[in-house]
């Protein structure tokens, strides 16, 4: 039986999660391009020309954009299946300089280390970091430090937000090895330099084996020109599991405590969030949307032309069309079983603004809160904004697909399924959200006295914006100088290695159609 994983995805590589669903709606089209496949007998079929028939099948009947792909007479049955895939693939794919759409010859192991706990729980080096390029000869690549995790040697050896590391082991970072550098090791022995203290030094820090990262990482409460300010750093969608969610409860309880103690305005810090899991985005923004109605939609998904005129002929009462369309706000917290874990406390209610933090790091789920809120807020005059600069720009999908027990064909396919819209059927943020409010947190890193500020500090760059655009009060007090230490073209950054990167995954099982 084919087994069909139904998830969102954005970028290269996947989680797993998902839902069988039966065989009757497949093609029994076969190509003949390559090779004689026009038989009953898939025995007499080479191995590539057997899987390429079952890439093109769920291709045909899935990719959103099937009516870009070249016709099947031009193919070549006979090639190596990544090569028969990438040939399918609308060049719109790649115009960001990746293709969204992903296969894997094996999908054994990447269900394995795309497990839930997989998404929190890692070996850790101990911190976060932005990957730069320098205009240094002898250190090409630097690493940003942008946070460092409690509990952890790096944090008790001293590394801090703003150490910018050039060396690894005595090695140089370059363009070729900065995303495998730190890989592998049980410790490791860094040149730091951190131009706010002008120090340099060595520092050796050793990993963290089996380190949990919660995505709850900061909450704190301003009080500002008579405006009561929630700041939250939210740093991952994961609910940790489905049976309890304890960080789900967790970002409920703080939004809860926000609400108790009169918060007004939302600082949501979501700079470093590239993702994650459907239900724990759908509980936020239920927390956040002005008037909590379960019956409001958090979400809307489309899909190809065939697919969709299929959905389309179906009430909009079906459950089917539902199940594949359409989410909804929610106003508890439910585990796998459905039993009750919270209720979602309506702190949207009383909010007159929320302000999102986003950077080149805020991708999918994190997008999918701005697009999904807009409009609520803007039927409720209230403000929704964004702070920092342009974020990713994935507002498609996918489903995954893979045949069990099947020796001839490990394959996983991850083609782009879907696409994402809010209430409105607004889906215009492939190019990612403008800021409303631009600043660089960058900005000021080599700036002698200045630096990065600690997450949380009044005096950091992108959280005096926000407190700044909602009250007029700034608290940078700073004289702030520019600096020529090296500059900063960021190429990367160390979540490009986390689990849910640029994904939304969803556990929702979805009828048969």
């Amino acid at each position: 039986m084919k087994t069909k994983f139904i998830f969102f995805i954005f970028l290269l590589g996947c989680i797993y999660l998902g839902f069988a669903c039966s065989d009757d709606d497949e093609s029994t089209e076969t190509p003949t391009t390559g090779t004689d496949t026009d038989t009953d007998d898939e025995t007499d079929l080479s191995d590539n020309a057997y899987v390429n028939n079952w890439i093109y099948e769920e291709m045909d009947e899935w990719y959103l954009w099937r009516d870009q792909m070249p016709e099947k007479t031009s193919l070549n049955f006979e090639s190596d299946p990544e090569t028969f895939f990438s040939k399918l693939l609308y060049s719109e794919e790649s115009s960001k300089g990746y293709t969204f759409s992903a296969i894997d010859t094996s999908h054994d192991g990447l269900l394995a280390t795309a497990s839930m706990s997989a998404s929190t729980v890692s070996s850790s080096i101990g911190f976060e970091y932005i990957a730069t390029q320098t205009a240094m000869a002898a250190y090409p690549v630097a690493f940003i430090v942008t946070y460092v995790y409690p509990n952890t040697d790096a944090k008790a050896k001293g590394l801090k937000r703003g150490d910018v590391i050039f060396t690894v082991n005595n090695q140089s970072i370059t363009l070729s090895n900065y995303s495998t550098i730190l890989s592998g090791n049980s410790s490791y022995t860094f040149y730091v330099n951190n131009y706010a203290d002008s120090s340099g030094f060595d520092l050796t820090v050793m990993t963290t084996a089996g380190y949990e990262e919660n995505p709850v990482l900061l909450d704190s409460i301003y009080t500002v020109n008579n405006h009561t300010i929630g700041y939250l750093v939210y740093n991952s969608f994961t609910p940790k599991d489905l049976v309890n969610r304890a960080y789900d409860v967790e970002l409920l309880d703080k939004l809860a405590d926000f609400k108790s103690k009169g918060v007004t305005d939302v600082i949501l810090d979501l700079r470093y969030n590239g993702g994650g899991y459907l239900v724990s985005a759908q509980a936020l923004a239920s927390a956040l949307v002005p008037t909590l109605n379960t019956k409001n939609l958090f979400e809307i998904l489309t899909y190809n032309s065939v697919k969709q005129a299929e959905l389309d002929k179906l009430s909009d009462t079906n459950a089917t069309k539902i199940s594949y369309m359409y989410d909804y706000f929610i106003d508890e917290l439910l585990s796998s079983s459905n039993k009750k874990l919270a209720s979602i406390p309506t702190l949207g209610s009383q909010l007159n603004n929320l302000y999102i933090i986003g950077t080149f790091q805020t991708a999918s789920a994190s997008e999918l809160i701005i697009n999904s809120l807009k409009p609520y807020y803007s039927e409720a005059s209230k403000t929704l904004k964004v702070v920092g600069e342009n974020t990713v720009g994935k507002n498609v999908g996918s489903i995954a697909f893979s045949e069990d027990n099947d020796s001839r064909n490990t394959y996983v396919l991850w083609p782009i399924t879907f696409k994402v819209h809010n209430k409105n059927l607004e889906s215009d943020y492939s190019g990612g959200f403008d800021p409303d409010v631009p600043a660089d947190e960058l900005k000021y890193l080599t700036t002698e006295g200045v630096g990065l500020k600690e997450l949380g500090d009044r005096e950091e760059i992108l959280l005096d914006a926000a407190i700044k655009d909602i009250t007029g009060v700034t608290s940078v007090s700073a004289q702030l100088r520019s600096s020529s230490a090296f500059s900063i073209k960021a190429i990367g950054s160390s979540n490009d290695k986390k689990a849910l990167n640029k994904k939304i995954l969803d556990t929702k099982s979805r009828g048969n159609l």
